[in-house]
């Protein structure tokens, strides 16, 4: 199983805009008279389209994958500034969603994971593609996890060998330490547990 969600499409609009408007932008600088009007537009328009493209970049490299055993997210397209952190199923406490109006009906939501119970650090992310169902599947996982934790802890009592446990008793009660009536009452106890 790997379930990978990334940024809804909706978040790369605006800066696409913000691109066509500075290209726009760079392309009437050259049919303007006025040399300073010309250069303001033509510096604007060339950091608008510079600073955009490098966002659309950067909101294309955000990737969240969940293996069923470990979350990972990554983040950045430049070598120096990418971030990747895995998260084992073990440190996730659980994860939750939130979305607006338009994030309900186009299938995005802004999503937070919690790492620890009790003092918690938190990882979130904002515009992700299918996030409720990828937060439902992830709840599920970890629930099972802690349940089947619980289970392995309960099974985790000690046992006892029985035969070891009256030996001893009766070393005890041979000693003098402890008398007859005391070794049949320990002795049931233990038969009984």
């Amino acid at each position: 199983m790997n379930l990978t969600i990334r940024k809804h499409w909706s978040v790369y609009v605006w800066p696409s805009l913000i691109i066509l408007v500075a290209i726009f932008a760079i392309y009437v600088s050259f049919s303007i008279i006025t040399k300073w009007l010309s250069l303001f537009l033509l510096i604007f328009g060339t950091l608008g389209a510079i600073s955009k493209a490098i966002k659309l970049l950067y909101l294309s490299s955000v990737k969240w994958t969940f293996n069923g055993g470990e979350l990972q997210v990554s983040r950045g397209f430049l070598p120096w500034k990418k971030t990747h952190i895995q998260i084992p199923i073990f440190d996730i406490y659980d994860s939750s969603v939130s979305s607006g109006f338009l994030g309900h009906y186009l299938n995005f939501a802004n999503i937070s994971i919690r790492r620890t119970e009790g003092m918690t650090s938190q990882l979130s992310d904002s515009h992700l593609a299918r996030a409720v169902t990828f937060s439902g599947i992830l709840n599920q996982y970890v629930q099972e996890y802690k349940k089947g934790k619980n289970a392995d802890s309960k099974n985790d009592v000690p046992v006892i060998d029985l035969s070891q446990e009256i030996q001893k008793l009766t070393d005890l009660k041979n000693t003098g330490a402890i008398t007859q009536e005391e070794f049949e009452k320990l002795k049931k106890k233990l038969i009984d547990s």
